[in-house]
């Protein structure tokens, strides 16, 4: 098994003590040991704070570029040329490291093969449901499925997402 880079050990050995130093609260800020995760884009979900009774508890998720980061807060800048967002860790629920895009084959071919999927399903409910005289029902699937396959394709090349690896999380 071969070691994780440099990089995505420093960033995880960053959210440990990020995790670590906010739930040792006497000790001092000064032998509390720091990595820097300065310039790392993350996803911060926060806990979330109240619901009525009608409604679900949501999280609120966050996308900035860490600014700062210490045991009791997280400085987040979300957009070039604003201010940025000071986060208590407290209020942290899970922080995710963002690992770039998707490679666009990958992205490409999932996006097809789910599409794909979904048409072929489409296909067999519309080839079962409301049948034509001459059409055959795997005719219907197949161009149902090779339609969806192009168009999932497609899509996913244009925009095919980002990976997030998951840091830490903090259960309160």
């Amino acid at each position: 098994m071969r070691p994780p880079p440099a990089g995505r050990t420093i960033v995880t050995l960053a959210a440990a003590l990020l995790l670590s130093a906010g739930s040792a609260a006497g000790q001092p800020a000064a032998t509390t040991p720091t990595v820097s995760l300065d310039g790392v884009r993350i996803r911060v979900e926060l806990a979330p704070a109240d619901s009525s009774w009608l409604s679900r508890r949501r999280r609120q998720t966050l996308v900035g570029t860490v600014v700062r980061a210490d045991g009791a807060s997280i400085l987040l800048s979300l957009r070039a040329g604003q201010s940025p967002v000071q986060l208590p860790t407290a209020a942290v629920h899970a922080v995710y490291r963002s690992n770039g895009p998707r490679p666009r084959a990958v992205a490409g071919a999932r996006g097809a093969l789910r599409s794909g999927t979904i048409g072929a399903i489409s296909g067999l409910v519309r080839a079962a449901v409301a049948p034509r005289r001459g059409e055959s029902a795997g005719r219907i699937v197949l161009t149902r499925a090779a339609g969806g396959a192009i168009f999932g394709a497609v899509l996913a090349l244009i925009v095919p997402g980002e990976r997030w690896e998951r840091l830490a999380s903090l259960r309160h």
